[in-house]
């Protein structure tokens, strides 16, 4: 028979772990999950079957399942039906939103960096501002085109609108853009929502304005640059153009 600390070396999972999984007092830190072959007080030891059973929890646990989750997921895995193998796709949705969360964090932590470097310290706050609404402004023209189903040049037509309005956020609040408000900036998203190109392209820029409008975050800069309440109000201002998504 092998020793609880043999079990951790043999699996790598920690000793507590093993010690929750085999307490049987559940009211409190016991997970009551599994009862090794000899357990006394202070005294443990561990057949095959133990081995194979701690091996298994191993395996689940480097999948993300916590120590808790393991006891019902080894029931589903030894009953009829799919439950397992349902309860492995749940997991693997769980761990791809994360990896998703992840991918997003790395690309805003590499637009931390450009801009970090390619600017003087005192630059540095609105130079990631630029960058991260330049990045909003990409993220709405790549949902509303999504929703369209536009052409590639409305794309890019779009496109090159939304990230100059998102330029021209942050030199009104460095005071570049002198007479610039609320009311003026929504002319201007009223007049390119507007302006030139197909019908298509029209719908494509005010769903990504709306988009833009909805991310949170971006209501500093606005409010920044046009005062308090221009953000709501903006938001207001351009849902009311914009068209329902197709059914």
């Amino acid at each position: 028979m092998w020793k609880r600390s043999e079990v951790e070396q043999l699996t790598g999972l920690g000793r507590h772990t093993i010690q929750d999984l085999c307490n049987q007092n559940t009211s409190r830190d016991g997970l009551g999950f599994w009862e090794p072959a000899v357990m006394k007080p202070d005294y443990s030891r561990f057949d095959e079957g133990d081995l194979l059973a701690f091996y298994l929890v191993r395996q689940l646990v480097k999948v993300g399942f916590t120590p808790a989750e393991v006891g019902p997921v080894v029931l589903e895995m030894t009953e009829q039906g799919d439950a397992f193998v349902r309860a492995l796709r749940t997991r693997a949705h769980v761990l791809a939103d994360r990896r998703t969360k992840i991918d997003m964090q790395m690309s805003a932590l590499e637009r931390f960096e450009e801009a970090a470097a390619d600017s003087a310290p005192e630059e540095r706050l609105y130079a990631v501002m630029t960058a991260e609404l330049m990045a909003s402004a990409e993220h709405a023209i790549d949902a509303a085109a999504s929703e369209l189903r536009a052409s590639d040049l409305a794309c890019e037509r779009a496109r090159a609108r939304l990230v100059g309005m998102a330029r021209d956020l942050v030199a009104a609040i460095r005071g570049e853009a002198a007479g610039v408000n609320a009311n003026e900036f929504e002319s201007c998203l009223a007049a390119a929502c507007a302006a030139g190109g197909a019908p298509g392209e029209q719908a494509l820029l005010a769903r990504a304005v709306a988009h833009f409008l909805n991310e949170v975050e971006n209501g500093v800069p606005i409010e920044l640059a046009f005062g308090k309440g221009s953000f709501v109000h903006l938001r207001q201002a351009i849902l009311a153009r914009t068209p329902a998504p197709e059914q």
